[in-house]
């Protein structure tokens, strides 16, 4: 049932993004890596060791929404549609406003308890 939830936010944050920016830059993608990469580090900060709404969050819902395969495929099309800079940008977008996003989600999960 959470990965059925986190599959339909992804389609539509993606599908509102791809139709805003006309789809010259993969930003549904880096958006839902970004705000699913903060969610995820928020909640584990917050959730018991195991639990079944960790699960059912964790691996359903956060697991579904953020998409690896996605900004793969994304990345090697702006490669092999020549747009070697954007493809470049796309991977240090995602990489690093990802890896922020975790750390500022634990870190507010630290400190908000």
């Amino acid at each position: 049932m959470g990965g059925a939830m986190g599959a339909v936010l992804r389609f539509s944050i993606s599908s509102l993004c791809y139709n805003v920016s006309n789809g010259g830059f993969p930003w549904g993608t880096l958006i839902v890596n970004v705000i699913g990469s903060f969610c995820l580090a928020l909640f584990l900060g917050f959730s018991g060791e195991h639990s079944e709404l960790r699960f059912f969050l964790a691996i359903g819902l956060l697991g579904a929404f953020t998409t690896f395969s996605a900004f793969s495929y994304e990345t090697i099309f702006l490669f092999k549609s020549s747009a070697i800079n954007l493809g470049i940008l796309n991977i240090a977008a995602n990489f690093g406003l990802s890896l922020v996003a975790i750390i500022s989600g634990y870190f507010l999960s630290q400190n908000i308890r």
